[in-house]
């Protein structure tokens, strides 16, 4: 009986080219879509459970209140993992770790390139985390200090086909390491990540080599310190008791004076919780996944409502197997098994169209997914049910659709066309999504390009940021004046850190006149910064101020309201390394992400000559002259670079990508509504070409009759057309208010934003009713044109 079955449905998708087509073709892309959707849904859900342990591992995270503020941080002090440790029985190991800052790594053949994961780590990170060893033991690889095991990739890189084991690495052009194991890649659903991971004591060693005093700061007392801590309980659920157990190893002391909490953070957690860093945003995830629900649902009701549009075409079959005995069962079966055909079909299509379509998904969005992952049980597990619920849902409306015919009625041929006001529903459905997509891909857009083009306070444009490390210190100045003395370069300034990358230093101090403990954002910088990023004063100093700003303080205006500043602050003292003076208030600027509201920055100025921001490492600023020869212009400054700093290549970033790297996930999310949107569309209009084809055949004879009585091609694609349109027309008005609030939901986030206007509905809904009307008009115009006698001799 399958073996029938099995038949029959390839026999009527033969026979019914046009609609098998278009059937297998929307269905196929709707899952292809799906599936993308749903590798990249699943990869960000996945994160970190490939550890063995993953479920018994927890970061640690240390939160300080100072008045009404609170600072949080996960580095803590050498010291305190193994006291907690010793105190609480219920922790099994733990890790400490130290991301080093960009370093160089030379070869002894001279190769050198910049390296941003050189990790320090204890020896237990081997066994506490499943990063498995491709060479070396694991209890001895890190036992030594200077001694590092290297990524597969780096290995690579480095020495090609050759055993790295044994070989050396100079770290920082001072420090010698010896390479004494390969460890595999790291997943790309890892939240640690690294390219070498080296013994914590040699982190050790070369902190007490360059900056004594502040190793034994960092290490002296339980608490706030250097190295990012991970515990490995004994079991998942202990993790309460250690956390109780912590205040009372770390004494009030020992936490600097404030209030205080540590906070145990589950490692599987981390990916969308506390990250710290340009991780997942998990309400984007679920933007995805509703898209791809959304575009799987588009591509089978497409299927739905074809199938049981063309339900009077098989009227006579089904009213004979019910004469010859078949029951509704056994029909309901035969039309399940042609539904499961095409669903198989169309899955193997789609992951034929997942392979062409991954990695222009994975350039576009910026993402890297190990191909490993399309073969992991968990995505298996994933498409298997993918595959399951289409079949399921595709064969269910129209199997007991065609199953319920009466006999009787369908060998009369007086069957009419079932199912017309579910089929409605479905046109409204489709055309209400892409209504929704549409206008929120372009209100994207529009957010986006609010925020690039946004007035924030300064001028971002032809900025470029040049890193120095503290190595510059002794050609600094030198450096700085022949770069002012380039053609096509306006001015030159310094600052101790970036703009709109690597976080904000903060610094606690108390407000002048009523002393209470606060926090502020803070920026070392020159005499030129302000002027070099065209900032402008609210207040100014005064004319002896400006001679010398040097070793005062500037503020913003936010800052005057946390400082309780009553009346002109000029002049007020500020504890800061001492105590300074407040001599200017400049205006609000943006300083961070257009998410959050301008926030507190107070400035110290050091004098333009001074070495001291060179020897911490800082950045130059450069305003290059709109009107140079900009590869011409940064040809000089790399030259002058390599002239005073031969051991590090010279590497720069202009101020506004590095503004417009902040909002990668918007980025992403417009991305993938263009062209999701796109998908939708398609499959809508796909499915709106199937149905219009078919109704003009089910009126053959009506538009012959009609032709011959004088209607015009006009007027007969009109009548075509309008119940179609009238259709689409009620899914725009039902769309639009769905659309305003998942826009206006979404612009929430956003501390500036655009006004939504219902000139953006208007378009959109215009839009979809343009590409409704051509797509009909397609199929209308070829029916209306059709010979009124070859229409009416038709059967």
């Amino acid at each position: 009986m399958l073996k029938n079955y099995l038949l029959i449905a390839i026999r009527n998708l033969w026979r019914n080219k046009l609609y098998s087509a278009i059937n297998i073709g929307g269905l196929a892309l709707g899952l292809a879509v799906s599936m993308l959707i749903m590798l990249y849904v699943v990869h960000e859900y996945s994160y970190d459970h490939f550890h063995a342990h993953s479920r018994k591992i927890v970061r640690t995270v240390y939160r300080a209140k100072m008045g009404e503020n609170v600072m949080q941080m996960n580095m803590l002090s050498m010291p305190f993992a193994p006291a907690v440790k010793q105190n609480s029985a219920h922790v099994e190991d733990f890790v400490r770790m130290r991301m080093s800052n960009r370093v160089v790594i030379k070869t002894g053949d001279d190769q050198k390139f910049y390296e941003e994961k050189f990790l320090f780590a204890d020896p237990s990170v081997f066994t506490v985390f499943s990063f498995p060893l491709l060479k070396g033991n694991v209890q001895h690889v890190l036992n030594k200090p200077f001694s590092v095991v290297i990524s597969e990739h780096t290995a690579h890189k480095y020495f090609g086909d050759k055993d790295p084991v044994g070989q050396t690495l100079t770290y920082d052009e001072k420090h010698l390491f010896e390479i004494t194991g390969v460890v595999k890649d790291a997943p790309s659903n890892s939240t640690l990540t690294y390219d070498f991971i080296a013994s914590l004591p040699s982190y050790d060693a070369i902190q007490k080599q360059e900056g004594p005093d502040y190793y034994a700061s960092q290490n002296a007392k339980i608490g706030p310190g250097a190295y990012e801590t991970y515990f490995l309980l004994k079991d998942g659920s202990d993790l309460a008791l250690v956390q109780k157990a912590i205040p009372s190893i770390v004494t009030k002391e020992e936490g600097f004076g404030l209030q205080f909490q540590y906070v145990l953070d589950p490692l599987l957690n981390i990916h969308f919780g506390n990250n710290f860093g340009d991780s997942s945003n998990l309400q984007y995830v679920w933007i995805f996944m509703g898209v791809a629900v959304l575009i799987l649902f588009l591509a089978l009701f497409n299927y739905m409502s074809l199938s049981t549009a063309r339900a009077t075409k098989r009227a006579k079959e089904v009213g004979v197997r019910k004469v010859m005995g078949a029951d509704r069962k056994r029909i309901a079966g035969q039309f399940y098994m042609e539904s499961m055909l095409i669903s198989l079909v169309s899955f193997v299509l789609g992951l034929v169209l997942l392979q062409f379509l991954k990695p222009v998904f994975l350039n576009t969005l910026q993402l890297k997914i190990d191909t490993d992952f399309l073969f992991s049980p968990l995505f298996i597990l994933v498409l298997t049910g993918l595959l399951i619920v289409t079949i399921l849902i595709a064969g269910s409306y129209p199997s007991l659709v065609l199953s319920g015919f009466s006999p009787i009625q369908a060998l009369k041929g007086k069957v009419s066309m079932t199912g017309t006001a579910v089929r409605k529903g479905f046109i409204v459905f489709q055309f209400a999504v892409s209504m929704v997509l549409i206008a929120g891909s372009i209100f994207i857009q529009q957010q986006i390009a609010f925020i690039r083009n946004q007035k924030i306070g300064m001028n971002k444009e032809q900025v470029l940021m040049i890193p120095l490390d503290k190595e510059f210190k002794n050609n600094y100045i030198r450096f700085r004046n022949d770069i002012r003395q380039q053609a096509g370069v306006r001015s030159v300034a310094a600052a101790g850190s970036p703009l709109f990358s690597g976080g904000w230093n903060m610094i606690f101090t108390k407000t002048p006149d009523s002393q209470q403990n606060i926090s502020l954002n803070f920026m070392v910088v020159d005499e030129q910064f302000l002027k070099t990023l065209e900032i402008d004063w609210a207040i100014p100093p005064s004319i002896e101020s400006q001679i010398s700003l040097n070793d005062k303080i500037i503020i913003n205006q936010k800052a005057i309201a946390k400082l309780n500043l009553k009346g002109n602050p000029i002049g007020k003292r500020l504890e800061w390394d001492g105590t300074k003076e407040i001599a200017g208030v400049v205006k609000n600027f943006n300083f961070s992400s257009l998410k959050h509201e301008i926030n507190d920055l107070a400035l110290k100025v050091v004098k333009d000559t001074s070495q001291s921001l060179a020897s911490q490492g800082g950045h130059l600023f450069v305003r290059v002259d709109p009107k140079a020869n900009l590869p011409k212009t940064l040809a000089q400054i790399e030259h002058l670079y390599t002239t005073y700093q031969t051991k590090k290549p010279f590497e720069y970033q202009f101020l506004d990508d590095a503004f417009d790297k902040m909002y990668k996930s918007e980025h992403r999310l417009a991305a993938m509504m263009k062209a999701f949107t796109g998908v939708a569309i398609f499959i809508a209009c796909l499915g709106l070409f199937g149905l219009i084809a078919f109704v003009a055949e089910m009126r053959t004879k009506e538009i012959g009759i009609r032709k011959v009585l004088g209607a015009s091609v006009s007027s007969i694609v009109l009548l075509l057309c309008q119940d179609f349109i009238r259709l689409v027309v009620f899914a725009i008005i039902l769309a639009t208010p769905i659309a305003w609030y998942v826009t206006n939901q979404w612009l929430q986030e956003f501390a500036y934003r655009i006004e939504i206007s219902w000139i953006v509905f208007a378009l959109a809904g215009l839009g979809a009713i343009v590409l409704a009307v051509c797509t009909i008009s397609i199929q209308a115009i070829s029916a209306a044109r059709v010979n009124p006698i070859k229409s009416l001799r038709t059967e």
